[in-house]
């Protein structure tokens, strides 16, 4: 079956899928560059949270020592502690990065409420030692939970960062394979663009041959008409025109 689309209208539908895929392939990298800083971000949010488990209880060993002035350190790593967890778990803003944080999907949050569990008992025994006397019962209690239940604190946090690190990785393999998918529909496009600029030349390469045979006086060729564009047009007329001559010959 003949193509009745125009040359420019071909050209311009190549020429548009080109563009769409450009633009596809910018908007797809700027959205990576965007999810990745952001999940970075989360990330260095995630490895803190263990660290700040760790210096908590840290603390809470000095002050168990008879160091008096790291309570006001356990204070402040308690709040930031505290404050970042629900910066992860609800969404919102990194403390004291500024950094934005979206509320992470729900196997993340899963975890999070585990690690909102165990903080629900772990606070009011970090709270004591804060604000307790050394010399009682119920210090010492705070003490032997924080050196019980550190290790199970700090396992939950690296948890967290396996989910969110599993969740990047699936992100990564993802667009991966649509940048792959983009390759092959750009090499498409390319096999595309080559076959119509060979219908357009390899037509006109033959009618060339065959004019100048034509102007030697044999009138036996004609072009093959394999479209309905412009160039299949002017095949059609010179094969018209030949037509003419050989009738002008015969009466002559």
């Amino acid at each position: 079956m003949k193509s009745k689309l125009g040359i420019r209208t071909k050209i311009g539908l190549l020429l548009f899928l080109m563009l769409l895929i450009a633009l596809i392939n910018l908007l797809v990298i700027y959205n990576y560059q965007k999810t990745q800083k952001h999940d970075t971000h989360i990330v260095n949010v995630a490895g803190r949270q263990r660290m700040l488990s760790q210096k908590m209880v840290k603390h809470a060993l000095a002050i168990a020592a008879g160091i008096d002035q790291e309570r006001k350190d356990l204070q402040e790593t308690i709040e930031l502690y505290e404050k970042s967890f629900l910066a992860m778990r609800n969404g919102g803003v990194s403390i004291p990065w500024g950094g934005k944080i979206k509320p992470p999907p729900l196997p993340v949050r899963d975890a999070l409420s585990v690690v909102g569990e165990v903080w629900s008992g772990f606070k009011p025994k970090i709270s004591i030692v804060q604000n307790e006397f050394r010399d009682n019962r119920v210090f010492s209690r705070a003490i032997d939970y924080l050196r019980t239940h550190d290790d199970e604190l700090l396992e939950i946090s690296d948890r967290i960062a396996k989910k969110f690190d599993e969740i990047f990785r699936k992100k990564t393999m993802g667009l991966q394979r649509l940048l792959l998918l983009l390759l092959g529909v750009d090499i498409f496009i390319f096999i595309i663009g080559g076959m119509l600029t060979g219908k357009i030349t390899n037509p006109l390469r033959e009618l060339s041959l065959i004019a100048e045979e034509v102007g030697k006086g044999e009138l036996s060729k004609k072009i093959e008409v394999s479209s309905g564009d412009e160039v299949g047009q002017l095949c059609a007329s010179f094969n018209r025109m030949i037509e003419d001559l050989k009738v002008s010959r015969e009466k002559l």
